[in-house]
């Protein structure tokens, strides 16, 4: 019986020439042939199989492009027929880049593009971006655009090669820095106006959101109380609050990212009336015979106080009425305008200054006395006094009022002198523009 065959020849797999890195691969040729056909598969003119079945293992991406060839013979004809597949090996990625380092630090508002590249992907590997598992981008570029503090964090590219299965990961830190924001500014814990009476132990804290950390600063008015660096928070404690410590408490925080912010909050104290210690206290005033005077005090008091001016006789008070007074913040000052003065006005004057909070009002004796000058020349003299003279010159309002132009005499302690003399220059000052026509 005649030979015949083979006409021609298949594979099984039918389409064997793509394979993934490191797979195996088994390839079996077959056809019809009688007798039966030897087979060979060749690579090159290098045999590597004397069956009909071809088997590689562990195939790397070096051996793309070898083509594989298997011939059946059939040798009693002899007729031989080829069959060859070309094998492409999928490969990668070896590794992911990114065009910028991490972390990446942006100013909120800002917007950023970060590219990736996969190394050694055949086919060409597909991106993906994630951040806390939501897709932001499936290209091999990351945009992001108007950045806010929310978008701070890890960002994952992942390169995927969907021949061979294969997946690499590269994480970039996205670092967000944004400007300084006073989120809390309290005085005891309160963010609103804070009224407490004087001894009150007080704190005052502000906090601050900001990326960097702020330099903070904290002041009463212009004074600086506290100052941080690199800081999101600060705070100023004092035992006692005292009634000068009212007014507006503020926060000063900035870093480098954009300008400074504030914000305030205010401080009342309650006090009762006390001299203000800021302001010298004169306790005794003079004036010449027809002249004027005002009679002043300068008080620290919060809420702000009245005054009640008195002319003490005999011991006891006649009430003169409230004068003037003015205010500004914690500070009073009271004042007695007499005019015309005359030997009757000389004497002790008391004011009461009160304003309704704890403790007690507060009294103070103010002296007043009167000098009688009948020359310029005599008024320019007592700028001059010496310390016998000025004892002479003193008026006696204990004992017989002037009479014919006479000055009666009294003496005194040198400290009472020295004040007399320096009341003495204060009249002068006073008259010597009414006197320059003497």
């Amino acid at each position: 019986m005649p030979g015949s065959g083979p006409d021609s020849v298949t594979f099984s797999p039918p389409s064997p020439g793509s394979v993934a890195e490191g797979d195996s691969l088994t390839v079996t040729c077959a056809t019809g042939c009688k007798p039966p056909c030897s087979y060979s598969w060749t690579l090159g003119n290098q045999q590597i199989s004397p069956t009909s079945q071809l088997t590689l293992t562990n195939i790397n991406r070096s051996q793309t492009g070898n083509v594989y060839t298997c011939t059946a013979t059939n040798s009693l004809i002899p007729k031989s027929k080829t069959k060859q597949f070309t094998l492409t090996v999928y490969y990668g990625p070896d590794s992911v880049q990114l065009n910028t380092t991490s972390p990446l630090t942006v100013k909120e508002g800002d917007a950023v593009a970060v590219s990736s590249e996969a190394t050694n992907c055949f086919p060409s590997c597909s991106f993906m971006w994630k951040f806390k598992s939501q897709i932001k981008s499936t290209s091999s570029v990351l945009s992001l655009n108007n950045i806010q503090r929310s978008a701070a964090g890890d960002y994952t590219c992942t390169a995927r090669n969907t021949n061979t299965q294969k997946s690499l990961e590269k994480i970039i830190s996205l670092d967000v820095q944004y400007q300084s924001s006073i989120t809390s500014l309290t005085l005891n814990s309160r963010s609103t106006k804070v009224t407490v009476d004087e001894l009150t132990a007080m704190t005052l804290r502000c906090e601050v959101n900001s990326h960097p950390g702020s330099y903070i600063k904290l002041l009463n008015n212009s004074e600086t109380l506290r100052e941080m660096t690199n800081s999101k928070q600060a705070k100023y404690t004092w035992t006692e609050a005292g009634c000068l410590d009212t007014g507006h408490y503020t926060c000063v925080a900035g870093n480098n990212i954009k300008s400074t912010v504030n914000e305030s909050v205010q401080l009342v104290v309650r006090c009762s009336p006390r001299l203000d210690h800021r302001v010298p206290f004169q306790k005794q005033f003079a004036a010449v015979v027809d002249g004027d005077v005002t009679l002043n005090i300068s008080v620290i008091a919060n809420p702000s106080p009245t005054f009640i001016w008195y002319k003490m006789i005999g011991g006891n008070r006649n009430n003169i009425g409230a004068g003037s007074s003015s205010t500004s913040v914690v500070s009073a000052v009271g004042k007695l305008t007499l005019t015309n003065v005359q030997q009757g006005d000389i004497g002790t004057y008391q004011v009461v200054v009160s304003n309704g909070a704890k403790n007690t009002d507060l009294v103070q004796n103010l002296t007043f006395y009167v000098a009688v000058i009948h020359t310029h020349s005599q008024l320019l003299g007592w700028r001059h006094l010496t310390e016998d003279q000025s004892r002479r010159l003193l008026y006696n309002t204990e004992q017989t009022p002037h009479q014919g132009g006479r000055i009666s005499l009294k003496l005194f302690q040198k400290k009472e002198l020295t004040k007399f003399r320096k009341l003495l220059y204060q009249i002068f000052n006073q008259t010597r523009d009414i006197l320059c026509g003497f």
